[in-house]
């Protein structure tokens, strides 16, 4: 397995068959890649098929823009891309609750920041 960053064309990106049956609500997602950008790259196969982060690309798209950070996995079977996007969906849903933080995390600091310490 051999994985690039790359930026890509959004419409470049070739959305399939997907895990996911739909992208939900994408306000608070628009919002934060407007205020925050992207955070963490859409996953693509090296023939620019979508792998994880469809709703990170569609609110990009929703928004406008032209080009999206991309993780670029290469020589990869159908299979190991079948279980990054399964995993990576997975992991999302097992569910960040911002209710769980501790008050010193709650909205003072930015999410992921390293100085934010309670």
């Amino acid at each position: 397995m051999t994985m690039t960053v790359e930026m890509r064309p959004v419409t470049s990106i070739l959305v399939k068959d997907r895990v996911r049956d739909t992208v939900g609500d994408l306000t608070e997602l628009k919002d934060s890649l407007r205020e925050r950008g992207l955070i963490n790259p859409v996953t693509i196969g090296d023939d620019g098929t979508l792998i994880a982060g469809e709703r990170r690309l569609t609110a990009a798209r929703e928004l406008g823009w032209d080009e999206i950070a991309c993780h670029v996995w290469q020589n990869d079977t159908a299979t190991e891309l079948l279980a990054i996007e399964i995993e990576e969906n997975t992991a999302q849903r097992s569910g960040f609750e911002s209710s769980r933080l501790r008050p010193s995390h709650s909205g003072s600091c930015r999410r992921g920041a390293r100085d934010c310490r309670g």
